[in-house]
């Protein structure tokens, strides 16, 4: 990441050949374009596809980019390690503070939650 790129690795494996094909190649992440290997290992189609919904690659020629998985998503690919989930779910969703009748009645007699969520949260921590 600190280099401005992705790095994709294939591992396509033989049978018939009984050998194995090890690519790595690094892609610039501001293109975040490569060329699909469809042509010559049409098996890889769904892992393009997933690569394209969970990192934001397209593949050039690969048969379908459409989402599989996040149709209803309009955010930012999930999975790049610049995507700060925490900072998402703070806007987009509204936190409430959970505190049912059942709950009440396990604290007064002891119990509850043993670690408070803004105590658990990443983003929260050491900010004293």
């Amino acid at each position: 990441m600190d280099e401005g790129q992705f790095e994709l690795v294939y591992h396509i494996w033989s049978y018939e050949m009984n050998t194995l094909v090890s690519v790595h190649t690094r892609i610039s992440r501001d293109s975040c374009s490569y060329i699909s290997v469809y042509d010559i290992f049409p098996n890889c189609a769904f892992y393009e596809r997933d690569i394209h919904e969970m990192y934001g690659m397209y593949f050039e020629g690969s048969p379908c980019m459409d989402k599989f998985i996040l149709t209803e998503w309009d955010g930012p690919p999930p999975m790049r390690k610049d995507f700060d989930s925490e900072a998402w779910v703070n806007e987009h969703f509204d936190w409430q503070d959970y505190h049912p009748d059942w709950l009440q009645e396990l604290e007064t007699q002891g119990g509850g939650i043993a670690i408070h969520p803004e105590e658990q949260r990443f983003s929260r921590r050491n900010k004293e």
